[in-house]
Parts: structure tokens; C-alpha cells; sequence
């Protein structure tokens, strides 16, 4: 066995090592389970559940996973260079809208062709017939127009 000896088991005695700690954990639920014990009745262990070992990927050398921590450490230095970056421009823009903020709001936003041609529009590819006049427009309360109607 591994434990013993630096050999590694056949893939044959690993999985007749497995088989019996199923064995041992069935007989450990079965005795000292508070309750669910039941439950183990008829279950037997499928060895179709334990990965072959062509299935498993061969181990990775010390290396390899040296190599992966130094592409892991630069990945993660790369991340943190990018979110200061992001930072900057956060702030950035953050400063542009407040100057613009500044600025008096001159345009004339006409809601009615908004609404004609941007709302409208929506509604009826969405299947409103639009055909009523309170389809298009209705008193609501809480808008900033003087009409009170959105």
C-alpha cells in the first residue's frame, strides 16, 4: 500500500481500497446514525462512481504549479492595475458631470414628439392599438410638466 511504501497503488487495489471504506462508513452510519439509518438500506457501492484513472488528469509537477502561481500572481497584479486604472476614470467623469451640472440646461426637449415618435412607436410594436386618447395620454401625478399628464 502507499501508506507503506513509496509505490503507488494499481488502479485495481486503489478502487478495492475504496470499496471497503465504503465498508467501514456504511457500517459507522449504520451503527452510531441518530437517525437515517434507514436510509443505507440497499445501497451498495458502484464503482462506476470512482473516476478511472485514464480519466483523471496525470498530477502536476512542482513546475507547473510554480508556473501557475507566477501566471496567477501576474494575472492578479495585471486586475489590480486595471481597477486603478478604472478608478481614475470613475473620478474623472465623476468631475466632468459635476461641471457640467454647473451648466444651465437650455434645450428644448419637446416630450410630444418624444412621445410621438420614441414612445408611441414602442407601444405600438408592442401591440397597444393607440386608437383612445388615454392610450397616448393620462394624468399622473408627481411630474415635473405643468400639464400633469405623462
Amino acid at each position: 500500500m502507499a501508506v507503506h511504501s513509496n509505490k503507488t497503488p494499481t488502479p485495481k487495489k486503489a478502487l478495492e481500497v475504496v470499496r471497503e471504506l465504503s465498508h467501514v462508513l456504511y457500517w459507522a452510519g449504520r451503527t452510531y446514525l441518530r437517525k437515517g439509518a434507514e436510509d443505507l438500506q440497499d445501497k451498495t457501492f458502484d464503482e462506476f462512481l470512482v473516476l478511472k484513472v485514464e480519466q483523471q488528469a496525470s498530477p502536476a509537477s512542482v513546475e507547473a504549479l510554480d508556473a501557475l502561481k507566477a501566471e496567477r500572481d501576474a494575472a492578479e497584479e495585471a486586475k489590480k492595475e486595471v481597477e486603478s486604472e478604472l478608478e481614475a476614470l470613475r473620478e474623472q467623469l465623476a468631475a466632468i458631470k459635476a461641471e457640467n451640472e454647473a451648466v444651465p440646461e437650455t434645450h428644448d426637449w419637446n416630450e410630444d414628439k418624444t412621445r410621438k415618435l420614441i414612445i408611441g412607436l414602442a407601444l405600438q410594436r408592442a401591440g397597444w392599438p393607440l386608437d383612445q386618447p388615454q392610450d397616448r395620454e393620462y394624468e399622473v401625478t408627481g411630474m415635473p410638466n405643468k400639464k400633469g399628464v405623462g
